[in-house]
Order: C-alpha cells, then sequence, then structure tokens
C-alpha cells in the first residue's frame, strides 16, 4: 500500500522506487519515502522526469537524470496491461446444469447424508435403517464402475 498519492499514481511512485520481489528496478537512491515526495511535487512520473534539473537534492536530481531509461522501463514493468486481445463469451463459460437425480443417488449410495437436502434427510435415515452397515469399518469402498458413475454424473 502506498500512502499519500491517489490510486492513479501509484504507478508512477513504484517506477521510482522499484520492487525487488518483481525484479524492478526503479531509480537508484529514491526509496518509498522520497518516490511519494517526488510525485506529490511534480503530479506525474513524466513531470518529475522532465523537470529533474529543479529538484534541490542532489541524489534524487542526479538519479532522475542519470537513469531516464531505467525508471521510464520501471514505468512500463509496474503498468498492467489492459488492452489485450481476450474475447469473453460469456455463454460459453456457464456451467451445464447438475444431474441433481445423479448426483442424490450417489449421495444415497455412498451414505452422504449431510450432502442431501434437509427434507431428504428423513428418507436416507430411512435408507440406513433398512440396510445396516456390515461392519463397524468407516472406510468407504465402490467398484471401478460405482467411481465412473460418480465421476459421469458430476459432469
Amino acid at each position: 500500500m502506498i500512502v499519500g498519492v491517489p490510486p492513479s499514481q501509484v504507478t508512477d511512485v513504484m517506477a521510482l522506487r522499484g520492487d525487488t520481489v518483481d525484479n524492478v528496478p526503479g531509480a537508484p537512491g529514491i526509496g518509498e519515502k522520497g518516490s511519494v515526495t517526488i510525485i506529490k511535487e511534480f503530479g506525474s512520473l513524466t513531470a518529475a522526469l522532465d523537470g529533474a534539473a529543479s529538484i534541490k537534492r542532489k541524489g534524487y536530481r542526479e538519479s532522475l537524470l542519470n537513469n531516464r531509461a531505467q525508471i521510464e522501463l520501471s514505468k512500463l514493468l509496474v503498468t498492467i496491461d489492459r488492452n489485450v486481445p481476450v474475447k469473453i463469451d460469456a455463454e460459453q463459460s456457464k456451467l451445464p446444469a447438475p444431474d441433481t437425480q445423479g448426483i442424490e443417488k450417489i449421495y444415497r449410495e455412498l451414505e452422504f447424508a449431510s450432502m442431501l437436502k434437509k427434507e431428504e434427510l428423513a428418507a436416507v435415515e430411512d435408507f440406513a435403517e433398512i440396510v445396516p452397515p456390515t461392519s463397524t469399518d468407516t472406510t468407504t469402498t465402490m467398484s471401478e464402475e460405482q467411481a465412473d458413475t460418480l465421476i459421469d454424473s458430476l459432469f
């Protein structure tokens, strides 16, 4: 978060101070505070670069004068390109309706009572009473055919 500048100037500040995590070089000798000060004074990175000779602090002035190309590259690196050739068809992005009957069948077979709708819980309890477990083992196994059916019903 950059305090002291509006969102429209964040890339200008980032171009000056750089970002070691993203390999953005920035302007040597200009850090977090200096970059905000310069952008607040000039209003933009371009204005700061054009008016670099008038900066009082020698280190900032020399950095801007001697590293213009690097700073302009840094600006490019921190700017998100929003003009990309992407076409999105919202209709193609929609998922098909789920096979609720197939899902319900599998949930009942696997005794996933919590996955069923509340009004169906009674039916699952009835099912569990009719078909008691054969052992106290809680491991659920299914045949390859059951697994294929489960996967097919989800897609």
